[in-house]
């Protein structure tokens, strides 16, 4: 073989073709980066051009990314003074690759020329991405990570804690009553809590007084105490509690009220939290029925309306409510002075109707 020339180098065209497989690199990849032809890349793989520039053979070092020996022909001591390189001059050297810098990326090969002697602008050196792919793939799989940690304390974050006012309950109780009656009591339950929840309604009722029925069934009563207890679920069980309360026929001293007071005892995920029973709180002991208002002796249709607008769906007041209509349909009713019990009145009306025509 015939020793290079001063401007050639010798190149080893199966070192060539091995690291270009080896980096999984193809021929249109050198020839754009050495600014050739694929054919001529081709034909130095092949061996059929073994004597190329020294610019082109540096290019193509660039491109497979080794030094320039790695793809130089091993030679004979006559060749190794042209061909080893570190018989470059650093001139040269630097400034074959300050121009390669300078050329536009991607720019293809000059038409009509097939030799390796065709010189063109050379793309930037290729960035090493298989090197660090393993790198880009765990970063990915962190922030893939971190995306979804974040978003589920952000989900649990908008789900706002349960506050107190989220929850109401209203007592409703008659305004007056006489010793000895029974009257109706309501617990009336909202919620604004975004889930449902349970809770322990407790209610005290006054001294003396005793439940006659109540709606739903109590789960824990404490007689001697006054005390009745209810489990509710919000969303799921009854939105008013009921009971039905005798009052005593006689009321100690000159005790002219009955108090009520009630909780409500709320489980929260992070704490247990209390709220009061509003409303109605007391109720009036006076010489009239429960649902005359206006405690005139008798019960007109705004106040029969009113009774079974408010109590009339609970099955547990049909006998008060009936009480309070038959003291409608007769007119009025009078209470004993003694005993403080209701006796309704008999309808002038109805006896004079029923009493023969002379």
């Amino acid at each position: 073989m015939e020793p290079a020339g001063q401007n050639t180098v010798r190149i080893d065209g199966d070192r060539i073709k091995s690291i270009r497989m080896e980096k999984g690199l193809t021929q249109l990849y050198l020839a754009s980066w050495v600014g050739v032809t694929t054919e001529t890349i081709s034909r130095w793989e092949n061996r059929k051009t073994p004597a190329i520039k020294r610019e082109n053979a540096i290019r193509l070092a660039q491109a497979l990314e080794v030094e320039l020996d790695e793809i130089l022909q091993k030679t004979g001591p006559a060749d190794s003074q042209m061909d080893h390189p570190g018989k470059w001059h650093d001139k040269d050297s630097r400034a074959i690759k300050q121009d390669s810098c300078q050329q536009v990326e991607g720019a293809r090969p000059r038409s009509g020329k097939r030799d390796d002697t065709v010189s063109a602008a050379a793309p930037p050196a290729p960035f090493p991405l298989r090197q660090v792919w393993p790198y880009l793939i765990g970063i990915t799989l962190v922030l893939l990570a971190v995306t979804a940690g974040v978003s589920l304390v952000s989900k649990q974050q908008a789900k706002p804690e349960i506050e107190p006012d989220d929850i109401d309950i209203i007592r409703v109780l008659p305004a007056s009553a006489s010793p000895g009656a029974q009257i109706p009591v309501l617990l009336e339950l909202d919620s604004f809590a975004p889930e449902k929840i349970a809770m322990v309604i407790t209610e005290m009722i006054p001294p003396g007084t005793r439940t006659v029925s109540v709606a739903p069934p109590l789960k824990k009563q404490m007689p001697d105490q006054h005390i009745l207890k209810w489990i509710v679920r919000l969303g799921e069980d009854e939105t008013t509690l009921a009971y039905l309360l005798q009052i005593p026929e006689r009321i100690n001293g000159n005790e002219t009220e009955l108090h009520f007071h009630g909780k409500a005892r709320i489980k929260t995920k992070t704490d247990s939290i209390e709220r009061s029973v509003e409303g109605d709180s007391s109720i009036n002991i006076a010489r009239c029925y429960w649902a005359d208002i206006d405690c005139n002796g008798r019960i007109d249709d705004g106040e029969i309306l009113a009774a079974y607008d408010r109590y009339g769906s609970i099955k547990i007041f049909d006998k008060v409510l009936q009480e309070a209509e038959n003291i409608w349909v007769q007119g009025g009713y009078q209470v004993d002075t003694e005993t403080g019990r209701i006796s309704i009145k008999e309808n002038p009306y109805q006896e004079d109707s029923q009493k023969e025509p002379k």
